[in-house]
């Protein structure tokens, strides 16, 4: 909904979630509490701002080529992928 009304708003495409850390908090939330699970999701933002904010290491960031950091994406995307289907004998409507 955010993402709607700020598109709206500014007329252009505006993406308020980041999908893949959310993939990796659902996927290695069981065993915690929606506490727990909120706090984690709290003090990743604030690391996430900490990182942006300290120049040197954001310029060390940026120096990693987007091919890298695609694939380095894509090795953790691909493992949650092949769980999921993994799952689908145990519990064909799950997926």
């Amino acid at each position: 909904v955010e993402c709607l009304l700020l598109s709206w708003r500014t007329k252009m495409p505006v993406i308020t979630a980041w999908s893949t850390p959310g993939l990796a908090l659902v996927a290695a939330s069981s065993g915690f509490s929606m506490g727990e699970a909120v706090g984690a999701y709290i003090v990743t933002g604030v690391l996430l701002v900490a990182t942006g904010l300290f120049g040197p290491l954001t310029r060390l960031i940026s120096r990693i080529p987007a091919s890298v950091a695609s694939g380095m994406l894509a090795g953790i995307v691909v493992t949650f992928a092949i769980n999921a289907m993994k799952a689908i004998p145990a519990d064909p409507w799950l997926i």
